[in-house]
């Protein structure tokens, strides 16, 4: 059975219909959108949330890092070439980013890698990190502010990630070559399935 399909301009409810608008207005509509487009509240979060994720004190490289650690920890298929696809304009060359989508250690990078170790954490933990593991993300030259937007970036990909598994949001044509990356069939790390 199928559920939340993505929803066209016309079958969008009232609510979702200007904030899918804006949204094709800059770039176009992604499928994702198009299914959080069943709760008008749930897409104008999201929308806002993507927004203020731009405000968080790390670099655009760093952001990007945490986004796909966060999408690898939850198993997301579509947010995972979604956020591949954004890497390369961040600065994260191609063995940081498949690394992460596999879940191995980032090897060129200390920071990045710490970074992503804390993320994974964050997500199949729940928040429930140790002081070690806070501490060794603070040493890594992270700021206390960085474990809340770590926490808001985690928040984020949550929804988009859950809404997705439910969904089986079918992957944008733009995202179909990363999403097919050879070393990545169906993008199921932590045993999680899709």
């Amino acid at each position: 059975m199928e559920f939340l399909k993505p929803l066209e301009m016309n079958e969008a409810p009232e609510g979702s219909r200007d904030v899918l608008s804006s949204v094709e207005d800059h770039g176009g509509v992604s499928n994702l959108l198009r299914v959080l487009a069943h709760s008008p509240s749930a897409l104008r979060a999201f929308v806002a949330m993507n927004k203020l994720v731009e405000d968080c004190d790390m670099s655009p490289a760093e952001r990007r890092v945490a986004l796909l650690a966060a999408s690898a920890a939850n198993g997301c298929e579509y947010c995972l070439a979604a956020d591949a696809a954004e890497a390369g304009r961040a600065g994260l060359d191609e063995e940081t980013v498949q690394a992460i989508r596999d879940g191995e250690p980032i090897e060129n990078n200390e920071r990045f890698e710490s970074l992503r170790v804390f993320v994974t954490g964050m997500v199949e933990r729940r928040g429930r990190l140790s002081d070690e593991e806070v501490r060794d993300f603070i040493e890594a030259d992270f700021q206390e502010g960085n474990i809340v937007d770590i926490a808001f970036i985690v928040a984020m990909k949550t929804l988009s990630n859950y809404v997705n598994h439910i969904a089986r949001t079918p992957l944008d044509e733009v995202f179909a070559d990363i999403a097919s990356h050879p070393s990545t069939p169906g993008v199921q790390p932590h045993g999680v399935t899709h």
